[in-house]
């Protein structure tokens, strides 16, 4: 059931068992329908009394619906990056064709398309659409249309409706078109027009009225409904900026209706002006916690009650830290209070948005639901306190931070008294360099899992200064954000 890419890596592991090693993989496996489930796998060799190995356990645990926060939540962060960023621009007013060259950029980074555009529909007299360039691809193949777009880009009209994005103004619905050379809605293309193997065509509205349409080609592997439903939050930001523009509305407009366009996806936003303790929760921020949109107020303190009595403070003063020296991404994980009773685990993500004068007084930030994820750490922990070999885990500062049953047996020490200090602790001074010298050349390798053979026979050092050989490999671990 291992797909093809990661079989030799799970006969590794397997191999390394027999050797004596525990090691462990994170990789996808197969279902009966095709579809790719995630796994994390521990791999550790079982002794009989003599030390032999007789036999080695496999144990697996189903990280799919992990990997699925982790993805959601990157999407919803790039989504959020992307959003705030063209606020920005448009706040310290910028040309609105640089905005939408940049609302184009990060389209085609979050779909991988090779090109694409985005328009404004407008209507002549006889009431029929065509479409005005906002932002577009210089696809130029000769001299003819390299001046073209040099005289008239980016606010190119076409009124050819005979084409795949022609039928999204004629009929206001999406056009996916995967084979474009043999779909019947396509018009053709110029002699000399670059390649297109897929198509995508995306209308957005301001109420009943198409006032607009994004249009990107190529994906690799082409275009489906997902792509569509993915991409709702931004034709919103599409449709706030078009109408925006048209009405010369204030700036203080547009970033509520951007907020609207970020609550179409499945992170709850919020938004704190920390001068003025006033703070936006958007509906999906409040669904989280099992609220209507008109069960919670916009006020700090329905934050800040719903916080578990373990993290009220220590969250709170994060917070008001990152406030009075706001260095980096604030990232926090905490626990609120859902309606029912229960609490949820949220990991919070935000930035301060510039003002037009510059200063930085909102923090715009993402709430998302990490229930899951914790519970599959809890299940992973398990697995890792009842492993039979001692597991040790550090940090980038070789501090511990995992110290195991086993771990505890092996060295005489509690793992109140390891966690905290550094590895060196349980490494006799003799091997302390060559243990250095060879985790930093681990680091600097780009392996996930080593032996430490090479350093030939190994020591460890227990809590009553006993010196003792011990069999050790090492892997690394990187924690999605």
């Amino acid at each position: 059931f291992y797909p093809e890419s990661v079989r030799a890596s799970i006969v590794e592991h397997l191999e390394r068992a027999k050797l004596g090693e525990t090691s462990s993989v994170e990789c996808p496996v197969l279902d009966t329908k095709g579809n790719e489930v995630w796994f994390h796998t521990t791999f550790v060799p079982a002794r009989d009394d003599d030390g032999r190995i007789k036999y080695i356990i496999v144990t697996s645990v189903n990280i799919t619906e992990r990997k699925n926060i982790e993805e959601r939540e990157r999407s919803a962060q790039r989504l959020i990056a992307a959003v705030s960023d063209v606020q920005a621009r448009f706040i310290g007013d910028q040309k609105p064709a640089h905005v939408f060259e940049v609302l184009l950029t990060h389209l085609l980074d979050l779909t991988k398309s090779e090109y694409g555009f985005i328009g404004e529909v407008l209507y002549k007299e006889t009431g029929d659409p065509y479409m005005r360039c906002h932002a577009i691809t210089d696809l130029a193949w000769n001299d003819e249309t390299r001046e073209l777009i040099k005289r008239f880009a980016p606010n190119l009209e076409f009124f050819n409706l005979n084409t795949l994005f022609g039928r999204v103004m004629t009929t206001g619905q999406v056009v996916i078109a995967n084979d474009p050379a043999h779909d019947r809605r396509s018009g053709g293309l110029p002699e000399g027009h670059p390649p297109l193997n897929a198509f995508l065509g995306l209308p957005f509205y301001r109420g009943d009225q198409l006032i607009g349409l994004v249009g990107i080609a190529n994906r690799p592997d082409g275009y489906t409904q997902a792509t569509v439903e993915y991409l709702q939050p931004f034709l919103a930001t599409c449709t706030n900026l078009i109408d925006a523009y048209r009405q010369a509305e204030s700036v203080r407009t547009l970033e509520s209706q951007l907020h609207q366009a970020v609550q179409a996806s499945k992170t709850g936003l919020w938004d704190w002006n920390t001068q003025s303790k006033k703070v936006f929760f958007s509906e999906e921020w409040k669904s989280q916690l099992g609220y209507t949109e008109h069960e919670i107020a916009d006020d700090f303190k329905e934050w800040e009650s719903r916080l578990h009595p373990d993290d009220h403070d220590r969250a709170l003063d994060y917070a008001q830290r990152y406030v009075a020296n706001p260095e980096g991404e604030y990232s926090q994980e905490y626990r609120l209070r859902h309606k029912d009773g229960s609490f949820r685990w949220i990991a919070a993500r935000a930035s301060f948005v510039p003002e037009a004068d510059g200063r930085r007084v909102r923090l715009l930030g993402s709430h998302t639901d990490i229930t899951a994820m914790k519970e599959l750490e809890a299940q992973l922990d398990g697995i890792i306190h009842s492993a039979m070999e001692g597991i040790i885990t550090i940090n980038e500062n070789q501090e511990i931070i995992i110290f195991n049953e086993a771990a505890e047996q092996m060295f005489g020490c509690s793992a109140k008294e390891a966690l905290g200090q550094s590895i060196n602790h349980f490494i006799p001074e003799l091997y302390r360099d060559s243990h250095s010298t060879e985790m930093k050349r681990f680091g600097e390798s780009g392996e996930t899992q080593r032996g430490m053979g090479s350093l030939g026979l190994i020591f460890g050092l227990r809590a009553n200064g006993e010196e003792f050989p011990i069999e050790a490999g090492i892997s690394k671990l990187e924690q999605g954000k």
